[in-house]
């Protein structure tokens, strides 16, 4: 919710964010992402937007730090694995080159509120889901 209120903030000349740790969040998303399979997106991203960073900036970079987090984790992948799952590891770093250029090109073409909105209510929609399988299921 506090994403959607920022889209709807009006605009001033002083704008203040809440304070992030960065290294700190970088580091509890990257493991999250490495080990669990999926979080980077989520936290980092949600964070940052959710703290009142312009949307195409925080989109950008994410993609970018993801990008080179799931590098990482395939070099990593590969080597504690093996060779014989090269097709997991091939699915990873065609996924982070295939999606970097799209949430760039889309990101430069939504205006701000927009984007705010749409993250916003795809955060609340996700989180809702996510809170009736634990619930219901």
């Amino acid at each position: 919710f506090r994403i959607l209120k920022n889209a709807f903030k009006k605009k001033n000349g002083s704008v203040k964010r809440a304070k992030t740790n960065i290294p700190a969040l970088g580091l509890t998303g990257g493991f999250i992402d490495s080990f669990g399979g999926g979080g980077w997106g989520p936290l980092v991203t949600g964070t940052f937007i959710k703290n009142g960073h312009t949307p195409r900036y925080v989109i950008g970079s994410s993609t970018v730090a993801k990008f080179i987090l799931t590098v990482a984790s395939a070099i990593t992948f590969f080597f504690t694995v093996g060779i014989q799952h090269w097709n997991i590891v091939a699915g990873l770093l065609i996924g982070g080159i295939v999606t970097a250029p799209f949430s760039a090109m889309l990101t430069a073409k939504l205006p701000v509120r927009k984007m705010f909105i749409v993250v916003g209510s795809v955060v609340i929609i996700m989180s809702l889901i996510t809170l009736c399988r634990a619930i219901f299921l």
